[in-house]
């Protein structure tokens, strides 16, 4: 079972892992995303309170991502990796590492199309103390046209994700997954009613 004292941890966890994203005003594209270079895209954001830098590329194994943000004068940097763009293996989260262990890697989730849904358990460790068990479904709804300041992406995959640790609510996220550039470009946060909690998305994607 979860230890009680990480319950509010893991579903923060949750949400970060799943909502890398960041929302501001909307900033016009100079480019337009292509597919993923040796660099990879980076992300900015900026308003008058902070300034946002996310990089996210191919690493061996996976995907890493690294977010810088400067707030009040202060740098905080987090470092995020996955095997697949829908499946987050490690995140420092404060001045924790949690670490989420699956059964594979999430190759199969290339074939989500035809196969519909995809299912696995998980384990949860901080560190190497283990935490939680787990179960992640991830259902492919169709496909869409997804605008990102002056550039619309095509045939972007809609998928809900449904995660559940041990007997917590379950947290339920539509993501919008562009598998030409193998990026996450929009979350959709849903509450046990169907309502909409929050909607993320970037305001501007550019290679590297």
């Amino acid at each position: 079972m979860c230890k009680s004292k990480n319950n509010m941890g893991l579903i923060g966890l949750l949400s970060a892992a799943s909502l890398s994203l960041m929302v501001g005003s909307a900033v016009a594209a100079d480019k337009c995303a292509s597919n993923m270079n040796g660099e990879g895209y980076n992300f900015r954001l900026s308003s008058e309170q902070s300034a946002t830098i996310t990089n996210h590329q191919k690493v061996d194994g996976g995907y890493q991502e690294i977010k810088t943000l400067v707030k009040d004068g202060n740098t905080y940097v987090s470092t995020a990796l996955y095997s697949h763009p829908l499946l987050v293996i490690m995140r420092e989260f404060g001045e924790n590492t949690f670490v989420t262990s699956y059964p594979d890697h999430g190759a199969d989730l290339n074939k989500l199309p035809d196969d519909k849904t995809f299912d696995t358990a998980f384990k949860m460790f901080v560190g190497e103390e283990f935490i939680a068990n787990g179960k992640k479904q991830i259902e492919f709804l169709g496909q869409e046209d997804v605008t990102i300041g002056d550039c619309t992406y095509q045939n972007v995959w809609k998928v809900r994700d449904t995660t559940v640790i041990d007997e917590l609510v379950p947290v339920v996220i539509e993501k919008y997954y562009a598998s030409d550039l193998e990026l996450v470009i929009r979350s959709v946060v849903i509450d046990a009613a169907g309502n909409i909690k929050s909607d993320t998305s970037y305001d501007k994607i550019e290679n590297e």
